[in-house]
């Protein structure tokens, strides 16, 4: 699709109006997007199906907890890697359209990759998640201050249940510095979505060249992220359902067993859940694009009002 004065990024637009172009832009290329990521985004499929499988042996033998964690752990980072291949594969087009007007089609239409992309999205992406790791780190030390070094494995997910419940002050204001810390890393979209797009700076410039204006647009980023999120979040909650329902079946065959009364499955049950688990990771991953598109129109329109503060 070629670009027009109406799809321009460079162009002050609205929060409705980012999101609306960032959709816009998305669903008229869409035919060169999954051509272009197409080896990326099948490749994660098949790893969150691969993780559903190690998952499901583990429920039907808990004897194999530490293969189970081990073989998840790799399958995890690996799925991260191919993920970041598919940001970066989208982050190549949209500086294409950014610097040609259009989104050429890849000459390789199953297998592309760009080194450079990829390192500078490796790099931008690392930095987001360790960012967003620390509150979630100081939220886990928190709840565990008094026996941080004696945490169970198997049940580190009721133990917190268990711990917050018994302490609720402790936990609303564990919950609340958490959320303070996540607010406080807002402003970064804007940074990483120009750090991503203009190739010619590196990333410690961007973050000191751009934390004042990002912090100055807080609020429109804030605003951004909030609608982006909500969506995302009604998406995944559809596309999971019925991956969700077969886990919530199989677990309670498993608690069924364990007490001597199965609850009957059909024969195809993990065929099925497994095909269902390739469809959902697929599904996933592309609806995980919008935070890109709809970034790639915030970063324009706060950069135009930028160079227009400065002429």
């Amino acid at each position: 699709m070629e670009n027009s004065i109406y799809d321009a990024p460079m162009k002050e637009r609205s929060t409705a109006g980012v999101i609306k172009h960032g959709f816009r832009l998305l669903f008229h290329n869409k035919h060169i997007l999954i051509k272009h990521s197409l080896f990326t985004s099948l490749l994660f499929a098949v790893i969150f199906m691969l993780l559903t499988i190690v998952c499901a042996l583990y429920l039907s033998h808990p004897s194999w907890a530490l293969h189970a964690v081990i073989t998840a752990s790799i399958l995890f980072i690996l799925g991260g890697l191919v993920e970041v291949g598919f940001y970066a594969n989208h982050i190549e087009l949209l500086s294409l359209h950014l610097t040609q007007g259009s989104m050429q089609m890849p000459k390789l239409r199953f297998l592309h990759f760009n080194k450079r992309t990829y390192w500078r999205a490796l790099k931008g992406i690392f930095v987001a998640v360790i960012l967003q790791m620390i509150p979630c780190a100081f939220f886990i030390v928190f709840a565990y201050w008094k026996n941080l070094f004696e945490i169970d494995i198997d049940g580190v997910f009721p133990q917190i249940v268990t711990r917050f419940a018994e302490h609720p002050l402790t936990s609303f204001l564990t919950i609340v510095i958490w959320g303070i810390l996540q607010l406080l890393l807002i402003p970064l979209y804007f940074v990483l979505m120009k750090y991503l797009l203009e190739s010619n700076t590196s990333l410690w410039q961007c973050v000191s060249n751009n934390a004042k204006i990002a912090v100055e647009k807080y609020g429109k980023i804030f605003s951004v992220i909030l609608i982006e999120t909500l969506i995302l979040l009604c998406v995944s909650a559809v596309t999971l359902l019925p991956y969700s329902i077969i886990w919530i079946a199989k677990i309670e065959y498993l608690r069924g067993c364990w007490i001597a009364d199965p609850v009957v499955l059909p024969g195809y049950i993990d065929w099925l859940h497994f095909l269902l688990a390739l469809v959902c990771g697929w599904c996933l991953l592309a609806s995980r694009t919008i935070i890109l598109y709809i970034g790639y129109y915030l970063y324009g329109s706060i950069e135009h009002q930028r160079q227009q503060q400065i002429v």
